[in-house]
């Protein structure tokens, strides 16, 4: 790879890395955070009984022994790209940024770099929210009775569905 190109890539490959990773470590706390969310909602709605506590390690106890392990990754396909697309983006275009206005401008003033982090998150943030909502999607539904289970069965999948089904302006809410 020359080495040009790698100055322009590096800023990407390493945040992108870090929060592949930290996303891969984390993910069972978010699903099970999810989880505990989605209880919550429904015993507020009466549609659940609010004799059972709901607490995390109730919760995770009760994934572990109806779904086994493997519910606390589902969907960690999607956390990582997620993670993937945020954090290389938002990071790696800040710094790019940032290099570009400090050859111009020796001192970059504190105001031009919130500018230039708020430029980067918002571009990191439009690329990735559809994962996010693809990923909330995936690891809630494991949580709705059978009947009403829609059984995403990846990523690709989700999008496609909620395209179809409820428009390409849903996979930006939230």
């Amino acid at each position: 790879m020359k080495e040009n190109t790698w100055n322009i890539l590096r800023p990407f490959v390493f945040p992108s890395s870090s929060a592949k990773f930290s996303a891969a470590l984390f993910y069972p706390l978010n699903s099970l955070k999810v989880r505990v969310q989605q209880k919550s909602e429904l015993i507020g709605l009466g549609k659940l009984s609010s004799k059972e506590k709901v607490t995390m390690l109730t919760t995770a106890k009760g994934i572990w022994l109806e779904e086994g392990i493997k519910a606390f990754y589902r969907g960690l396909d999607i956390a990582v790209i997620r993670q993937l697309s945020y954090g290389g983006l938002s990071m790696g275009l800040y710094k790019l940024l940032y290099q570009f206005r400090a050859q111009k401008k020796r001192n970059v003033p504190f105001y031009e770099k919130f500018c230039l982090g708020m430029t980067s998150g918002f571009f990191g943030a439009f690329v990735s929210n559809p994962f996010d909502v693809g990923m909330i999607r995936m690891q809630a539904d494991a949580e709705l009775p059978e009947e009403k289970r829609i059984g995403y069965k990846n990523i690709f999948d989700a999008f496609k569905r909620i395209r179809k089904e409820e428009g390409l302006s849903q996979l930006y809410s939230g």
